[in-house]
C-alpha cells in the first residue's frame, strides 16, 4: 500500500475568494514504512497573504516572491500523488485548495488522482466520541483514549512534512533565511485506518 501524508499552507481560508497555496508538503509511506521520497514546495501565490495567515505560517510575501508558480510544479505533484491513498488532517480544507489549483491548470482533482482520501480530523472526532461514550458507560474504569487536537495533528506518530529536503533537493532544516516550519503531520499508524472519505469522492 502506498500512502501520501499531505499538508498545505495558504494565503487565507477560502479558495472561492481567491486564496491560494503558498506551501505544499508530502511524505510517502509504502507498506507503513517511510520511503524518504518526500515532496516539498514553496509557491508564489500571485496575490498577497492575509496578515492572519502570515501569523500562522510565517511565509511572507517577500519570501514567496521568487518561488515557483503552482503551474510549474503541477505535473510533478500529479505524478507523485497518482494512485496513492492520501492522508490529510481536515481534508476538506486542503482538498478544496488543491482542487482549485488543479482547475487553474486544467487538471483532475485529488479524488480522481488518488485511490482514496483519509481525513484524520474525522478520525479524531470519531475517537473522541467513542471515548466520551466509554466514559459515560463506565465512569469508574479510569480508562480514557487521549487524542491531541491541534492542526495539523492527530495522535501518536510524528512525520515532518518535507522531512529531509526541499523541493529542489537541498536540506530544508539548514535554511538560515527561511521562516521556521510550523506544521507537522501526526497520524496514528494503526494496521487498518478507517476510510473517512469514500474512495474517489471527497464527500
Amino acid at each position: 500500500m502506498r500512502q501520501v501524508f499531505l499538508d498545505t499552507e495558504t494565503t487565507g481560508l477560502s479558495p472561492d475568494n481567491g486564496d491560494r497555496l503558498v506551501e505544499l508538503g508530502c511524505v510517502e509511506m509504502v507498506n507503513r514504512r517511510l520511503t524518504g521520497r518526500n515532496l516539498h514546495f514553496y509557491l508564489n501565490p500571485q496575490r498577497p497573504n492575509s496578515e492572519e495567515a502570515v501569523r500562522v505560517h510565517g511565509l511572507t510575501d517577500e519570501f514567496l516572491a521568487d518561488k515557483p508558480l503552482f503551474a510549474t510544479v503541477a505535473e510533478e505533484f500529479i505524478e507523485y500523488l497518482r494512485g496513492a491513498e492520501v492522508i490529510i488532517h481536515n481534508a476538506a480544507f486542503d482538498v478544496g485548495f488543491l482542487d482549485a489549483e488543479f482547475r487553474r491548470v486544467h487538471r483532475p482533482g485529488v479524488a480522481t488522482l488518488a485511490c482514496g482520501i483519509v481525513d484524520t480530523l474525522a478520525m479524531a472526532r470519531e475517537a473522541c466520541s467513542v471515548s466520551r461514550r466509554c466514559r459515560m458507560a463506565s465512569p469508574a474504569s479510569g480508562s480514557m483514549l487521549k487524542v491531541t487536537m491541534r492542526r495539523p495533528a492527530v495522535n501518536t506518530t510524528t512525520i515532518q512534512t518535507a522531512a529531509s529536503t526541499r523541493g529542489d533537493g537541498s536540506p530544508w532544516n539548514n535554511r538560515s533565511n527561511t521562516p521556521r516550519r510550523r506544521s507537522q503531520l501526526i497520524t496514528s499508524m494503526s494496521p487498518k485506518p478507517a476510510r473517512i472519505c469514500a474512495r474517489n469522492s471527497v464527500g
